[in-house]
């Protein structure tokens, strides 16, 4: 793969991402007040997620490592999903707190054996994605065994669909990766590219769930 090729790759694929992640923001606006607070707090998320991002972007254009601010990212992004994760079933309160723990145990663990500035904490990485995966399967399982409607009608299926889309894939992507880059440092690269892929295709699925709230969701429902 030619460098040209991949500078154009990963331009395109920012640019999707910021695209998807804006739609999915518009998308959330227009779910109108009172909102609940799942979707409060993916407001949040989003507006954070696009600040980040936009700064990923121009530091990506200019040249200056961004691991520090993608690692410092990391753990409040984890601690936003879990308390989603503890709205939508308030009975895995339990699991969530362990997770958490777990999360800045390993965190912690990476902050003392990784540079932060220098290099991104592949390890933490990886093990929050695999504990968001979890939760985003158990949730829809959850979901596919509670739910009187048709899933495709329910916002929170569409949220954590994209949860186990992006975090599931991250897995094996960069576990794979951060191995290959030795040996073909082109292959990397490219595999490298899928993640702004499968993220966009995350925050289209938060659009898609935003845009079924506004439709599905009267006003004053209570949380299942």
């Amino acid at each position: 793969m030619s460098l040209l090729r991949i500078l154009l790759d990963n331009h395109l694929s920012s640019a999707l991402l910021l695209a998807s992640i804006a739609y999915a923001l518009f998308q959330w606006s227009r779910t109108g007040a009172p909102r609940r607070p799942l979707f409060r707090l993916l407001g949040v998320l989003l507006a954070l997620v696009l600040g980040v991002e936009l700064a990923g972007a121009w530091t990506s254009r200019t040249g200056v490592n961004n691991s520090l601010m993608y690692n410092a990212f990391l753990p409040i992004e984890y601690a936003i999903l879990l308390a989603m994760v503890a709205m939508v079933r308030p009975r895995w309160r339990g699991a969530v707190i362990t997770a958490a723990i777990a999360g800045v145990a390993v965190f912690g663990w990476s902050v003392f054996t990784v540079d932060m500035g220098r290099f991104l904490m592949i390890e933490a990485l990886l093990f929050l994605a695999l504990i968001l995966t979890l939760f985003a399967m158990a949730v829809l399982f959850h979901l596919a065994q509670t739910c009187t409607e048709p899933l495709p009608q329910v916002p929170e299926f569409w949220f954590f669909l994209g949860l186990l889309a992006y975090f599931g894939s991250i897995l094996p992507i960069v576990g794979i990766a951060r191995y290959l880059y030795a040996q073909d440092p082109g292959l990397t690269y490219g595999l490298w590219t899928l993640v702004p892929i499968m993220s966009s295709l995350r925050y289209l699925l938060a659009a898609e769930a935003c845009r079924r709230e506004r439709a599905w969701h009267p006003e004053g429902r209570e949380q299942q």
